[in-house]
């Protein structure tokens, strides 16, 4: 089993070198086979064309029965440095021969047409004399196939340093147009990785066309340098404001933003890992097989193997065009989140008292107003009613979210709009840093009757830019998620299937005990 290259450039190589293979495999193999039957045709046009010269001039000497000037027309041969021998026949008897003791037996003494055979390592041409009284004869020429074989070596030796010329120009081709294309990929690949990591954004040097790598390389360094501005305001705001921590906040959640670059560039991956290298590997063995057997069957298959390949590889570069117009779109739209982070950023998470009870009323006016006009039963049940001290503001913000989410679920849906609130403290068993005691988590569950998501879309529901609504922009959910991280906590979904509703869960650590009202 052959091992597929990992690297993009080692398959583009390999798929290359495939097909470099490939061509000069059908050259080694077609072309000596063409040039040989074209010298064979050759041969066998001058052969006929001796052979009637000469029947035309025996003819006389066949009529009037004159064996001597028919003999020294044969010497005329003599001239020729590949004839072996010459009989000529009056449809009776032989009656002038040219070095007999290479003539084959069985030769006919009369012939209807020209006609053509190969007797050992001999061209035999036999030619019909036709006599002007009466009769038929015969004029039989053999000529040396020594010369036919030696310039069919020659020609063969030439198709093979030929094919093996294009061989190794066509591998430093793959090499350097392989480097070429993957060395732009590489960088922005790796840019991606290191803002990613929430590395300051490097210096990219876009380009000039009008390729799909030139566009995304020209709306990535645009991207950066809308992150390098944002992020010196926000520097030099945090130095009259005290508000340090801001830009550190702003770049972490644009790596987690730029997820979505790495997960199309591995979509990429995948495309090129479905490039069908394992029958350009068949295709060859085929014109190797067909080389060594002289079959055309297996030729003609070969044939139409390269032509379905590249017919599926064309396909698989189409869809790599869709996912770089997708790469291109997620970095364009993160320098409008960059934005919105600016907007909302705060430097310090303010801890305060907040009563549940409170905090879900104030979360439900404000994501659901108007509930009950609008045909939306709300319940809420809260395990544990009390104060609690937390970030209000953020858990708020993801809240408001949450239900307005809620709400459009159930308005889009056809069941009973149902949404349901429930909040509870659980006991934990960690230990905090500060040592406070023992940790407990705050959980506020939001669940719907709505139209819910597919189960596989469970996995992409907090992805930027990923939504399911029809005029939805993907980034509530995903600046949720967020927002839960920092807090310490996690924002969780899962729902049933399509139609089935969805249920989401919000899970915050609590250190500080609860102060109950």
């Amino acid at each position: 089993m052959i091992a597929v290259p990992r690297s993009l450039r080692g398959r583009m190589v390999a798929l290359f070198g495939l097909l470099i293979v490939a061509i000069a495999g059908f050259m080694a193999v077609f072309l000596p086979g063409r040039i040989e039957d074209q010298l064979r045709t050759a041969t066998e046009r001058r052969a006929i064309t001796i052979a009637r010269v000469i029947a035309g001039a025996v003819e006389p000497a066949i009529e009037f029965e004159d064996p001597d000037h028919a003999r020294a027309t044969l010497v005329w041969l003599d001239a020729l440095g590949d004839a072996r021998f010459a009989v000529v026949s009056n449809g009776a008897a032989q009656i002038a021969a040219w070095h007999p003791e290479r003539v084959p037996p069985e030769l006919p003494l009369a012939v209807g047409e020209v006609a053509i055979q190969y007797v050992a390592d001999q061209l035999v041409v036999s030619a019909p004399v036709v006599q002007r009284t009466a009769g038929r004869g015969a004029i039989h020429l053999g000529f040396s196939v020594e010369n036919l074989h030696v310039e069919r070596d020659e020609a063969r030796r030439t198709v093979e340093i030929a094919s093996l010329a294009v061989l190794g120009a066509g591998a430093l081709a793959c090499f350097v147009l392989a480097s070429i294309l993957v060395r732009p990929i590489r960088r922005l690949t790796e840019t991606a990785r290191r803002i990613t990591r929430g590395d300051a954004p490097p210096a990219l040097a876009a380009g000039d066309g009008a390729d799909e790598l030139s566009q995304m390389a020209r709306a990535l360094s645009m991207m950066l340098d809308r992150v390098s501005q944002v992020n010196a305001q926000l520097v030099d705001a945090s130095r009259h404001a005290g508000m340090a921590e801001v830009a550190t906040g702003v770049l972490h959640n644009v790596g987690n933003v730029l997820t979505s670059v790495n997960l199309t560039v591995g979509l990429l991956g995948e495309h090129l890992g479905r490039l069908p290298i394992d029958r350009l590997t068949r295709s060859a063995t085929l014109l190797e097989e067909a080389r060594a057997n002289g079959d055309p069957a297996r030729l003609d298959a070969a044939i139409k193997l390269a032509a379905a390949v590249s017919a599926r590889i064309a396909s698989e570069r189409g869809a790599a065009e869709d996912e770089l117009a997708t790469l291109r779109r997620h970095i364009e739209h993160v320098a409008r989140i960059v934005l919105t982070q600016n907007r909302y950023a705060r430097t310090v998470s303010m801890t305060e008292a907040a009563a549940l009870a409170a905090l879900l009323d104030e979360a439900i006016e404000l994501g659901c107003p108007e509930a009950e006009r609008k045909g939306i039963a709300i319940t809420r049940e809260i395990a544990c009613d009390g104060v609690v001290p937390l970030d209000r503001h953020r858990v708020l913000q993801v809240l408001v979210n949450l239900i307005s989410n809620a709400r459009d679920a159930v308005l889009a849906g056809t069941v009973p709009r149902t949404i349901h609130l429930r909040a509870e403290i659980s006991d934990g068993t960690r230990t905090s840093s500060g040592g406070d005691g023992a940790t407990r988590d705050l959980r506020i569950e939001v669940s719907d009757t709505g139209v819910g998501f597919e189960i596989e879309d469970g996995a992409r529901i907090f992805q930027a830019g990923f939504t399911t609504k029809p005029h939805g922009h993907g980034y509530g959910l995903h600046s949720s998620a967020i927002a839960a991280q920092q807090l310490g906590g996690t924002l969780r979904c899962a729902s049933a299937g399509k139609g089935q509703g969805a249920r989401f869960s919000l899970r915050i650590p609590i250190v500080k005990d609860v102060t109950h009202a």
